[in-house]
């Protein structure tokens, strides 16, 4: 699919176009569009994108890794898709935008074993400066809920 830009708000208030792989992109819209038409339609992409598509969700899945170890790290890029996910599941802030983001981590969990092993293989560093030790993904979520 490519990479799109996409136009997200900045901590000074200003929308500043920043150039995404595709799929990003479209989690950024299900994640935080204007509208909830909006976010359901690119929602419904993502899993028509992952319906049947084990080697997508792999791929994608693949992503977690390093945006696990590098979650504390403002100088990260925070683009990819495991990115943008860990940071609305386990960022600051919650509510809906965190529910969206395990609405968008079960579109990829769906019906592949190989994928939900994957995830529960990896862990996140609990504090950003390493003094408590690392927690499962899994258990970090959980913790949030």
């Amino acid at each position: 699919l490519g990479s799109l830009p996409v136009t997200l708000p900045s901590p000074a208030g200003r929308a500043e176009p920043l150039e995404m792989p595709a799929l990003s992109g479209l989690l950024n819209v299900a994640l935080g569009g204007e509208s909830p038409g909006e976010r359901a339609a690119a929602r419904l992409v993502l899993r028509m994108y992952f319906d049947g598509n084990a080697e997508g969700q792999v791929l994608l899945a693949s992503t977690f890794h390093l945006a696990a170890d590098e979650f504390w790290d403002p100088e990260a890029d925070a683009t990819s898709y495991g990115a943008v996910i860990l940071q609305k599941l386990l960022g600051q802030g919650g509510g809906e935008a965190s529910g969206a983001a395990a609405r968008a981590l079960a579109d990829i969990l769906r019906a592949n074993s190989q994928v939900k092993g994957r995830l529960l293989g990896i862990s996140v560093p609990a504090s950003p400066d390493g003094a408590q030790p690392s927690q499962p993904l899994a258990l970090a979520c959980l913790a949030r809920l």
